[in-house]
């Protein structure tokens, strides 16, 4: 199986004095053995898996990195977004969505590298659910994060996202 469609998922069981509480607990695999980040495709299928689960009494759904703040910030984002394509926003303010996300978690998305694979995933969403539209703009773009990643090469000092006022 291809490590980019990838995903261990457990079920936990609490029983708390005889009663059974079945929770859900989705893991994904961040990155790669060889050290790569994941996909735009892993992260969109990561998600349509999370939002078609069957949750208990339709209980939350946490999202967590070593830090609480990038990656996980960033898969946030990309969610909160496309829930906002899904309920027929015509014009979805990315940067009033990230300053909203970022005045909630604290330093949330903290390179501009993720803040770039926020966009890109939004794209590919796009370019997926709407193969024939925006196709020279969504080329266009995917042709510039390419070279931005490989001039960047993401190094861990990468730049840091300001938080915009």
């Amino acid at each position: 199986m291809d490590e980019e469609t990838r995903f261990t998922i457990y079920t936990l069981e609490v029983l708390p004095d005889g009663c059974s509480n079945s929770q859900l607990l989705k893991l994904i695999k961040a990155k790669s053995d060889s050290g790569k980040s994941p996909s735009t495709t892993m992260i969109l299928r990561m998600l349509r898996i999370v939002s078609t689960a069957d949750r208990v009494d339709g209980g939350p759904v946490v999202v967590h990195c070593v830090s609480g703040v990038g990656r996980a910030g960033t898969v946030i984002l990309i969610d909160v977004i496309l829930q906002r394509l899904f309920a027929n926003k015509l014009t979805v303010d990315l940067v009033e969505i990230f300053q909203q996300l970022r005045n909630q978690r604290a330093s949330c998305i903290q390179r501009e590298a993720q803040f770039l694979f926020v966009v890109a995933s939004v794209v590919d969403y796009i370019g997926t659910r709407y193969p024939g539209r925006y196709r020279e703009k969504r080329d266009k773009f995917k042709e510039e994060y390419r070279n931005s990643i490989t001039d960047r090469k993401d190094s861990a000092e990468g730049k840091k996202v300001p938080v915009a006022s």
